[in-house]
């Protein structure tokens, strides 16, 4: 799976494997908004230095459309 992370308009795309591990989980779901809500975290490697990234505290907030 690839993970695109961003910060101070630059972005980086990771990859992850079995090696690399994470959890996405939903929070809310409000089918009358269409909003999902929930967290995540991974770590992945990075592919210019071989470094494992930790990625933590992730938040997301979208509209979906149902």
């Amino acid at each position: 799976m690839d993970f695109i992370y961003s910060w101070d308009d630059s972005f980086e795309r990771y990859t992850n494997n079995i090696n690399y591990k994470g959890e996405f989980t939903i929070t809310k779901l409000d089918l009358q908004k269409q909003i999902i809500s929930g967290t995540f975290w991974f770590d992945v490697q990075d592919p210019k230095t071989g470094e494992t990234r930790k990625v933590r505290d992730g938040r997301f907030d979208v509209i979906a459309n149902f």
